[in-house]
């Protein structure tokens, strides 16, 4: 099939979370029933807590396990400037943050806390906040 022909089939629509959802329109459906293909969020809110080294992101885990505050652990250890405000970034969309940050966080689910992500600043510990 033709790009054209699959981008003729493909409806995109804007929701009210500003997430593009996109709903493919099966041949056999005759355009009358929509499957829903995927939806990803256009934006997205996170906190992180930047460190140097593995080895400290490994210690932020430690700490976040035992339970204590993300918030509080970024106020103290994140190199950051967002770390006074307990690691907020606010929210941002595609093409904003380096790549391997910006997969990392596109995937989180609210309320989830990543792996450490190594970027050229050194390791994340990314929440997703919305």
């Amino acid at each position: 099939m033709a790009d054209s022909a699959v981008k003729s089939m493909l409806k995109r629509v804007q929701t009210k979370r500003g997430a593009a959802v996109f709903f493919c329109f099966g041949w056999q459906e005759l355009l009358t029933i929509p499957r829903l293909v995927f939806a990803m969020p256009d934006k997205v809110r996170c906190a992180h807590i930047l460190v140097k080294t593995q080895t400290e992101a490994k210690a932020v885990q430690d700490r976040l396990a035992k339970g204590e505050a993300f918030t509080a652990i970024a106020k103290q250890v994140s190199l950051c400037p967002s770390g006074k405000k307990g690691g907020d970034l606010g929210k941002f969309g595609r093409g904003q943050m380096v790549k391997e940050f910006e997969t990392a966080a596109f995937k989180l689910q609210k309320g989830e806390v990543s792996e450490p992500v190594k970027t050229q600043f050194g390791y994340h510990i990314i929440k997703r906040l919305d």
